[in-house]
């Protein structure tokens, strides 16, 4: 199997020929392409995984992280789609693998550096006063909007769940789980420097 491509796939490659044609995902084309794809990435993924140099790719749960790889890369090749060019010998495949690397490479970076959170570590520590600190932070956040669903989900992110896990358990997409935890961290960092300043 090439880099970046593979051997052509007749269950696959004609349906998303057709499909890039109009590049409309309502079509039955598109709709094919769209069911074919998550099991074209995952097996990619784990030929990846199992290359010289895989561990490059490494996830922790490699089911739940998988998934999110899976549905992040999808997410990505519908949003670009019109964005996609053909080039000599290239094809709709060899372009959704490189995006799937990307979003791997991605999710091993991030697990390298560790959570962009450090002091929500504290949380399940015994230091006493960063875990008040903190506890002052969620208090600003639930004064502000009682409704707020930050303090969740930094709490979900200090205890290492997946995207999948946390999206399913707030009943959200994995994509809008992604923006809202962001923003939670976000928020953390300006309430925490204007804590620490008092």
């Amino acid at each position: 199997m090439a880099d970046s491509d593979g051997p052509r796939d007749p269950r696959f490659d004609p349906p998303a020929e057709r499909f890039l044609q109009n590049r409309d995902w309502a079509t039955a084309d598109g709709q094919e392409v769209l069911r074919q794809l998550p099991r074209k990435l995952r097996k990619r993924a784990m030929w990846l995984r199992s290359r010289p140099g895989g561990d490059q790719y490494a996830w922790t749960d490699p089911s739940a992280d998988l998934d999110d790889a899976i549905q992040e890369t999808v997410r990505r090749v519908i949003g670009a789609i019109h964005e996609f060019r053909e080039r000599g010998a290239g094809r709709f495949k060899g372009w959704a693998y490189v995006i799937l690397k990307n979003v791997l490479l991605d999710m091993a970076s991030k697990l390298r550096k560790g959570p962009a959170v450090p002091i929500l570590r504290d949380l399940h520590a015994n230091r006493v006063v960063d875990r008040l600190h903190i506890r002052a932070i969620f208090d600003r956040m639930l004064e502000e909007n009682p409704a707020s669903d930050y303090p969740r989900l930094l709490e979900m992110d200090a205890e290492g769940l997946s995207s999948r896990e946390g999206a399913g358990e707030l009943g959200i997409s994995v994509a809008n789980f992604e923006k809202r935890k962001q923003r939670a961290r976000a928020r953390f960092r300006e309430l925490h420097g204007e804590l620490r300043s008092v």
